[in-house]
C-alpha cells in the first residue's frame, strides 16, 4: 500500500488478493463487509483513492464478482460509475442499477438501512 501527496488531496493506491486486507484498505472509502461471490484463487482487489478536501473519490476493482454490506454514511452519499460490468445496490426499499455509461448515487446509509451492493464482472 502506498499513500502519496499527504494534506487534503492525498492519493492512495493498493493491490491484494486477500479480502480482509480488502476490506481494510477500502475503510476510507466506506466502512464495509466483503464476501467473495466468485472464485476466492481469482479474487484480486485494487484500489486508488484521492481524498480532495471534503470528498473522497475511489477507483476499486475485484476480479471476481462481490457482494458489499456498507455500514454507515451519515451524512455522505454513495455515488456509483461502474466501468465495467454492473451494480445492484439497495438501501431500505431503495434500488439502483448501474451499468458502463449509467451511474447512479443514494443518500447516506444508517445501521438500520445499510448500503448491500453486488459488484458483477
Amino acid at each position: 500500500m502506498a499513500v502519496t501527496a499527504p494534506g487534503p488531496t492525498a492519493r492512495l493506491t493498493t493491490r491484494t488478493v486477500r479480502p480482509d486486507e480488502a476490506v481494510a484498505a477500502a475503510r476510507d472509502l466506506v466502512p464495509h463487509r466483503l464476501s467473495v461471490l466468485g472464485p476466492l484463487d481469482a479474487f484480486e482487489m485494487t484500489l486508488g483513492l484521492r481524498h480532495l478536501a471534503a470528498v473522497t473519490v475511489g477507483l476499486v476493482s475485484y476480479g471476481v464478482d462481490v457482494a458489499l454490506s456498507c455500514g454507515e454514511l451519515g451524512t455522505g452519499y454513495l455515488v456509483v460509475v461502474p466501468l465495467s460490468g454492473r451494480v445492484e445496490a439497495r438501501n431500505g426499499d431503495r434500488t439502483l442499477v448501474t451499468r458502463p455509461g449509467r451511474a447512479g448515487s443514494g443518500r447516506g446509509a444508517t445501521r438500520r438501512e445499510p448500503w448491500h451492493t453486488r459488484n458483477r464482472r
